[in-house]
């Protein structure tokens, strides 16, 4: 059994933290990643990091900026982009980590995240962000 369990409900909210994460993408089979926090977008904090597979921005979301975004967006499909719309309420970093890994070239995913793109890959980002 993993690090993390589902709530009986579905999605448990889990911490902000690198530690956290990096167990997280563990337990989902990733190897050869370690997640770090950084407090400068300054190009010398990237280059004591890489490689660099993406980024994860955590910020205060509100019920009105949710509602604004339900209206103005759409989601682009981008055949060479693979992306998991979060649809599950308190699923935000571990949809991130998710998106950022499965397109993160050179990061091993293991068995069952290789399993899961391939079973995933045609499905539209929504049905992503539910399987």
């Amino acid at each position: 059994s993993g690090t993390f369990e589902m709530a009986g409900n579905g999605w448990s909210t889990i911490e902000s933290d690198p530690g956290v994460f990096t167990a997280l993408a563990h337990d989902f089979g990733a190897r050869g990643a370690q997640i770090e926090e950084i407090v400068t977008m300054e190009d010398s904090e990237f280059s004591n990091l890489a490689p660099v597979y993406g980024l994860i921005f955590l910020f205060k979301w509100t019920q009105e900026m949710a509602q604004a975004h339900k209206t103005t967006s759409n989601c682009v499909e981008d055949s060479n982009l693979y992306f998991a719309k979060q649809v599950i309420n308190n699923a935000c970093g571990t949809q991130a980590l998710l998106n950022i890994m499965m397109n993160a070239k050179g990061l091993e995913l293991g068995k069952e995240l290789n399993e899961f793109k391939d079973f995933t890959a045609d499905f539209p980002a929504d049905l992503k962000g539910e399987a």
